[in-house]
């Protein structure tokens, strides 16, 4: 008999759920925001969680709890809600997309009233922070009680320290495309790398503080801090909060933590002013919000002979700073310094993130934002290198009418980029691409090493000498590479996976092979290169159902790829290691050509 006065407890499936991006949204529009939610509450949340037995016991503006009597009812509940969420959002402008963040665990619970409290709704709360947009996340209590009961794909994220819990949680991923082409593998998925997915960083500018009577050093503060906002936002790969939101900290005296859990920032920018006559000293500082350690500072000392330059000035080395440390990793510092056309740097970066994502469309995309940015700034060699990329895959991945034509556009831009500026890594690293797959390679290896020699944190150089490596019959040192280059860059491409399966391949570590292609699929679904190293592993590796699952995959996003086709895309310098994977793609069901 419980006595009086004792705490009560149960074991419950408890679902947290915010709105990604909410203060931005709620920045922009904030009466439309909140009339989209109350729609979504009305349409799709409240009904779902009614069929599911389910039971709202806590909201906060952009977020609800749920209890459930079961982590299956939960976990379907939050699948079919995403899904309906995604399909209208489909019909929405995709900066008012309003997107869902889920986090699920079974736990023990503390019941007061109609309240529920305790380490099962704290764990649940800290994996939906983990979760990106539109993504539902799982502890390993629910994905015990619903991985054969529910059909979908979980994908296994490993163990993760999530803040106030003391014991690591481990968290899985819930696939919510009906779709995905990583579903009819999902029940095969071995231990993939260890490397999280990249995830988008949040940022908030916070107003530079100077003395509240001094209305100069006010207005000056205030313009650093937007101009910084502005510069950010149109960033790719980078969430800014809005200046509505981080403004309502100005005058204040706040801790870095407190703004960026209130705010959901990963990131917090501050500074501060101070004015004596016609100088100025400005400083700015920019603080990871989980550990509070400063990972980039600077001091400004200038005159206030124009304070609209100066303003540009600090906005420029504060986003700088910002892709140097947290996304595209040290070479945007070299791209961003070659040009004083911030028109042109976005363009640049928006090639770079389209090209990326290492499609046929996304090349074109890419080729379009790089062939935009050169025409703003004819001096400037980034885009001019990357428009030789494009061309470099659209020949040797067959989406170029006239293979040759293609890489002669590729040989021009490089060598035009090394005319520009001939310090630049990256047009000698497509130099040596360029030499590898016409077989000259001795003078790939060659330029690859010098690219990587000139910068030794260049990661896209770095992983692509391992590229070279892999093709040359050096597949100890490209492994070695590839995950050196994983670990420069917090956004690293997918091919750089691709390079590490291949390396594996040639090693003979066939479940390392297999899941680094898994893993490069997660993440790109779209790449059919990915398939084609996870159709040549598990040729050579696995099992014969699940080679040509992934010879299919392959084929449904390249009808016309072939074993032959894939020799001029794969020069490699011995007939055996060349062998080897064609000899996995025919036990995939590729057709010979």
């Amino acid at each position: 008999m419980a006595k009086a006065g004792a705490v009560k407890r149960k074991l419950a499936a408890i679902l947290s759920a915010d709105v990604a991006g909410y203060s931005r949204l709620m920045g922009a529009d904030e009466a439309g925001t909140l009339i989209q939610l109350k729609q979504h509450r009305k349409n799709v949340i409240d009904p779902s969680v009614g069929e599911h037995g389910g039971r709202i016991v806590g909201t906060a503006g952009d977020g609800f709890l749920i209890e459930f009597p079961s982590a299956v009812d939960a976990v379907d509940c939050a699948v079919g809600m995403q899904r309906d969420l995604a399909k209208r959002n489909q019909e929405t402008d995709k900066d008012r997309r309003m997107e869902f963040r889920v986090g699920i665990n079974l736990g023990d619970v503390i019941i007061e009233g109609d309240d529920l409290f305790g380490d099962g709704v704290n764990i649940a709360a800290r994996i939906q922070a983990l979760a990106e947009s539109g993504g539902i996340y799982i502890s390993g209590s629910v994905f015990d009680q619903v991985k054969n009961k529910i059909t979908v794909a979980y994908e296994d994220l490993g163990e993760k320290k999530v803040k106030n819990i003391v014991d690591p949680i481990h968290v899985y991923r819930v696939r919510t495309d009906e779709a995905d082409p990583t579903v009819e593998l999902a029940e095969k998925r071995a231990e993939t790398a260890t490397l999280p997915p990249p995830r988008v960083p949040s940022i908030a500018v916070l107003p530079f503080q100077g003395k509240r009577d001094d209305a100069e050093q006010e207005q000056l503060g205030d313009g650093i801090s937007e101009g910084t906002i502005a510069i950010l936002a149109r960033s790719p790969g980078i969430f800014v909060i809005s200046r509505n939101s981080t403004f309502t900290y100005k005058g204040a005296p706040v801790r870095v933590q407190q703004v960026a859990e209130e705010l959901g920032a990963h990131y917090v920018v501050e500074g501060s002013v101070q004015t004596s006559g016609n100088r100025a000293r400005i400083t700015a500082q920019i603080v990871e919000a989980e550990s509070g350690k400063h990972i980039w500072a600077e001091r400004f000392d200038r005159t206030l002979d124009d304070t609209f330059a100066l303003q540009d000035e600090i906005a420029w080395a504060v986003s700088t700073a910002l892709r140097t440390k947290v996304t595209e990793g040290e070479q945007a510092r070299v791209w961003m310094a070659s040009t004083r056309i911030p028109e042109a740097a976005d363009h640049t970066l928006q090639g770079y993130v389209a090209f990326m994502k290492n499609t046929r469309n996304d090349n074109v995309q890419a080729r379009e934002f790089w062939q935009r940015s050169a025409e703003l700034d004819p001096a400037y060699t980034v885009p001019v290198m990357g428009l030789g990329w494009t061309h470099f895959r659209d020949a040797s991945f067959g989406w170029s009418d006239d293979a040759a034509a293609s890489f002669t556009k590729a040989a021009e831009c490089a060598q035009k980029s090394m005319a520009l500026d001939e310090s630049l890594p990256d047009s000698y690293g497509l130099l040596g691409i360029l030499s590898l797959f016409q077989r000259q390679f001795d003078e790939a290896v060659a330029l690859g090493e010098k690219a990587a020699q000139m910068n030794p944190n260049h990661a896209t150089m770095i992983g692509l000498l391992g590229w070279i490596y892999s093709l040359v019959g050096r597949p100890e040192e490209a492994l070695a590479l590839a995950e050196r280059s994983m670990q420069l860059s917090p956004s690293y491409q997918t091919w750089v996976l691709d390079v590490l399966g291949r390396a594996h391949l040639m090693l003979g570590h066939g479940a390392e092979s297999i899941a680094a292609s898994r893993r490069a699929i997660a993440e790109n679904p779209e790449s059919y290169q990915s398939f084609v190293g996870l159709a040549a592993a598990c040729g050579a590796f696995g099992t014969e159902d699940e080679a040509r699952a992934a010879g299919r995959e392959v084929l449904a996003r390249n009808p016309v790829f072939t074993v032959q086709s894939w020799v001029m895309a794969a020069p490699y310098l011995a007939e055996a290691d060349l062998a080897r994977e064609l000899d996995g793609l025919r036990k995939a069901g590729i057709p010979e050509g």
